[in-house]
Parts: C-alpha cells; sequence; structure tokens
C-alpha cells in the first residue's frame, strides 16, 4: 500500500496542470477562476496554490457548451 500523497497527485491538478489540458495559459486559468467557471478544491487563500479535482477538470474538458462558453474573443 501506498502513501496517500501518491493518490493525491493523480486526484487533483495544479494550474499548470490544467492550463495544459485546457490549452491555455496559467493566467487563464486564473481568470477562469475569477470568473467561476473553474473551482479549486477547498477554500485556498487568495496568494495560495490552488489544485482542481482531476475528474472535474476531465468532466469540462468534454463538455462542448462549457468549452464555448469559455471561449475569449477573437
Amino acid at each position: 500500500m501506498g502513501n496517500i500523497s501518491q493518490y493525491l497527485e493523480f486526484a487533483r491538478y495544479t494550474v499548470e496542470q490544467v492550463a495544459r489540458r485546457l490549452n491555455c495559459t496559467t493566467e487563464g486559468v486564473y481568470i477562469l477562476t475569477r470568473l467561476r467557471l473553474l473551482k479549486p478544491l477547498g477554500h485556498p487563500p487568495a496568494n495560495g496554490t490552488k489544485y482542481y479535482a482531476a475528474v472535474y477538470i476531465e468532466r469540462l474538458c468534454r463538455d462542448e457548451a462549457w468549452l464555448l462558453g469559455c471561449r475569449m474573443p477573437s
């Protein structure tokens, strides 16, 4: 049986991992979070490290309506 931190590594994404998954910048992730289009785990402080549930991000990546709603204007 492994350490719980090994499992958390796969269960939650950092801002950088979310940005790669959504094909945007880390600033884009912060903007989406500020607009409440993304929800971090728990209640992190404004200047603290934010983590996102991996299953939540993966589900959003398959939601066409959500992706269209997040589209940046051209």
